[in-house]
C-alpha cells in the first residue's frame, strides 16, 4: 500500500483497492507480489494510460521518490531503488537494474525526478510536438525599416 498509495489514509475501501491491484499483479497466485511481477504490471498498464502525469500522479510520484531517496540528496542511486522495491534476490535486482539503466538517460548512475517518472510511464510535462515555425526575412543592416506613423 505504501508503494502504490503513499500517504493514503487507511480505510476499508482503500484496503480493498490495494488488495485488488495486488491480486492483479500476483501472476503466480502465491499471495506475494515479487519485484518482477510489480515491474511487469507497471509496464503492462503504462501502455494503456496517458503518459502525462496528472497533479495527483505527480504528488504520488514525488512521495515515492522522496521515500526512495534514503540519503535525501535529491537523486536515486541503484541501491536506493533496490531497497525501495524490496529486492530479495538476484533476479529482483537484475530487473530493477535493467529498469534503472533504461531510464537513466544521461548514464550518470543516478535518477533525478524526471527520470524516475519514466518508471511509472509518466512525464512531468507534456512535450510539444509538431511545432510549426514560420520564418520571415528580416531586413539587413543596410536596408531601412519602414517607420510606422504615430
Amino acid at each position: 500500500q505504501q508503494l502504490l498509495f503513499p500517504g493514503a489514509i487507511s480505510s476499508t475501501s482503500g484496503a480493498l483497492a490495494v488488495a485488488k491491484v495486488c491480486s492483479q499483479m500476483d501472476r503466480n497466485r502465491d499471495g506475494r507480489v515479487t519485484c518482477g511481477e510489480f515491474v511487469a504490471y507497471v509496464l503492462q498498464w503504462r501502455k494503456r494510460l496517458s503518459s502525462v502525469a496528472t497533479d495527483a500522479e505527480k504528488r504520488q510520484i514525488a512521495a515515492s521518490f522522496s521515500s526512495a531517496d534514503a540519503n535525501k540528496d535529491n537523486d536515486l542511486e541503484l541501491e536506493e531503488l533496490e531497497r525501495f522495491f524490496a529486492c530479495e534476490d538476484e533476479q529482483d535486482r537484475s530487473i530493477v537494474r535493467s529498469a534503472f539503466e533504461m531510464v537513466d538517460r544521461n548514464k550518470d548512475g543516478k535518477l533525478v525526478m524526471r527520470e524516475f517518472c519514466q518508471l511509472y510511464g509518466k512525464k512531468l510535462v507534456k512535450e510539444a510536438s509538431e511545432i510549426q515555425v514560420e520564418w520571415k526575412d528580416m531586413p539587413s543592416d543596410d536596408e531601412s525599416i519602414p517607420e510606422e506613423d504615430s
